[in-house]
């Protein structure tokens, strides 16, 4: 038997469902995580203009995540690192921020608002 090949229909098998199930947990708790940088940032936000920033932040998660699967899946065996992986999700969120015209905020908020998603789905 292969274990090669049954590791890899493993995973083409249940990382649909973990981007499902992690999308859903995301989404769950985005507002903790901006009410909390909200609150230690002193920012002035409308609930519509959090909604948006909560939408760009997890798409550019997602984004990341899409694109380092195409790459593993690739066939080249190459892993993205966290730090690209990061940068991806960051500058994804920052140009679907301006594609909604939503107020500019400093790189390293958008990295903090990223990083609490992220630390929030972890166990």
């Amino acid at each position: 038997m292969d274990w090669t090949h049954l590791g890899q229909v493993c995973l083409d098998a249940l990382l649909p469902v973990l981007a499902t199930v992690l999308t859903g947990v995301l989404t769950a708790l985005a507002g903790l995580a901006i009410a909390y940088l909200r609150k230690k940032w002193g920012l002035q936000i409308t609930a519509a203009q959090e909604d948006a920033i909560d939408a760009a932040i997890l798409d550019g998660i997602e984004y990341a995540e899409e694109q380092a699967r195409k790459r593993l899946k690739s066939g080249s065996g190459i892993t993205t690192a966290s730090d690209a992986k990061l940068d991806l999700a960051v500058t994804h969120a920052i140009m679907e921020m301006r594609r909604m015209g939503l107020p500019e905020m400093a790189r390293d908020r958008i990295v903090a608002l990223i990083e609490a998603r992220i630390e929030q789905v972890r166990p």
